[in-house]
């Protein structure tokens, strides 16, 4: 490890930031947070299935969309929330107050995009409610191979959910 600028002693972080190891440290930290955190993997399979049920009953392209960006904001606030909390622990070694209040408006952010995105689920799918089975019915017969991969992957995430031992980071 070098020098950090200014400093006297060896700077705590690597030095790649070149655009490749960026990548690479943004993949490191999804996959610390896929293994950490239950509540990504739940909102992940969630989404996944809204996306494959969107699919089948062919949403347009706009409502697609829509949904695309409402999961990806719960993603983004859930990976923020996991932030907060590690470095509140990081910095308050004991309970504190403060750090609670930190902590519990962190997990309402994620509340709140999960609310949001709720109901703009909603709202894309409110139309095709009253036809939803016909729809989906049709949309697996009409497209199998899609249906039996969207199943498959959502199965397949559920179940490595489910067992995946949870490790704190």
């Amino acid at each position: 490890m070098g020098k950090a600028k200014g400093s006297t002693g060896p700077s705590r972080w690597p030095r790649g930031h070149g655009l490749i190891a960026s990548f690479g440290y943004a993949m490191r930290g999804l996959v610390q947070v896929w293994v950490s955190e239950r509540n990504l993997r739940i909102h992940v399979v969630a989404a996944w299935a809204v996306l494959a049920l969107a699919q089948l009953v062919r949403v347009s392209r706009t409502e697609f969309l829509f949904l695309l960006v409402v999961i990806t904001v719960v993603v983004a606030a859930e990976l923020v929330n996991t932030s907060v909390e590690l470095l509140t622990n990081l910095v308050v070694r004991d309970r504190h107050p403060v750090a609670g209040a930190v902590k519990n408006i962190a997990a309402a952010t994620v509340l709140v995009a999960a609310t949001g995105a709720f109901t703009a689920g909603l709202v894309v799918f409110w139309p095709y409610l009253p036809r939803l089975p016909a729809l989906v019915l049709a949309g697996a017969r009409s497209r199998p191979l899609v249906a039996v991969a969207h199943g498959a992957g959502i199965l397949g995430l559920a179940a490595a959910g489910m067992v995946m031992p949870r490790r704190r980071l």
